[in-house]
């Protein structure tokens, strides 16, 4: 027995390190963090999963919550300013890589169950804008969604300013094609398709249309889809 013990310890240190190495591939490692302000809260359900994941915070009271069963792969969650809100929903996914940022005060980047993406770069720019993507979508790779253009339209007597940021809602199962562009202003219905390389400068006013082009326009309406190759 004696014999026995100290052959489990000779082990205990090898056991130690392989599970450090299967947590460090699956979990740790996936993760940085680089937080400066007071009242920042990430909360993360223990089920997601992470791999090349950063989180930057440059202010106060800024809140991320990730749902259950939510995969990140290459991500970058960027927030400056304070009072700003991230939520994901349960299972959502980020399949190659993304972006998310938020800038100025109290803008809300909001993704509901179930939604995919291949490579996104989601932007709330200004104060009080709102990023809102509802359950089961799916984004496809290359595609640029933000709610302001960062920089400023002046009219040159005045210095009025003409392009202020504007709110982006997508409805529920929605299909964004590659090459999106979607700008700031726009809402998308429910069971809508944005066909490649599209470029949404208005909003889509009926649920179930296909949109294509640069501006995108309705092409055809009365339609839905399917994640399934059905026939």
């Amino acid at each position: 027995m004696i014999e026995q013990c100290k052959d489990l310890l000779k082990r205990v240190p090898l056991v130690s390190w392989c599970v450090r190495q299967v947590r460090r591939l699956l979990f740790v490692g996936g993760v940085s963090r680089d937080v400066r302000g007071s009242r920042n809260r990430i909360e993360c359900d223990p089920s997601a999963l992470f791999t090349n994941v950063r989180f930057e915070i440059r202010g106060d009271d800024n809140q991320i919550r990730i749902g259950k069963h939510c995969v990140l792969r290459n991500v970058v969650v960027s927030v400056s300013g304070n009072g700003h809100r991230i939520e994901l929903g349960d299972g959502v996914c980020f399949n190659k890589h993304a972006t998310l940022w938020l800038q100025d005060q109290e803008g809300s980047l909001i993704v509901g169950p179930g939604t995919t993406f291949e490579s996104v770069n989601l932007g709330v720019t200004e104060t009080g804008t709102r990023l809102h993507i509802g359950a089961d979508c799916m984004f496809a790779s290359d595609i640029d969604v933000r709610t302001g253009d960062s920089h400023s339209v002046l009219e040159a007597g005045t210095r009025r300013r003409v392009n202020r940021a504007r709110n982006i809602t997508i409805g529920d199962h929605v299909w964004i094609a590659a090459h999106c562009i979607i700008l700031k202003g726009c809402s998308i219905p429910s069971d809508c398709i944005l066909a490649a390389g599209s470029v949404l400068t208005k909003s889509i006013e009926e649920p179930g249309t296909l949109a294509g082009g640069n501006p995108a326009r309705p092409i055809k309406t009365g339609i839905t889809w399917d994640r399934s190759r059905t026939l």
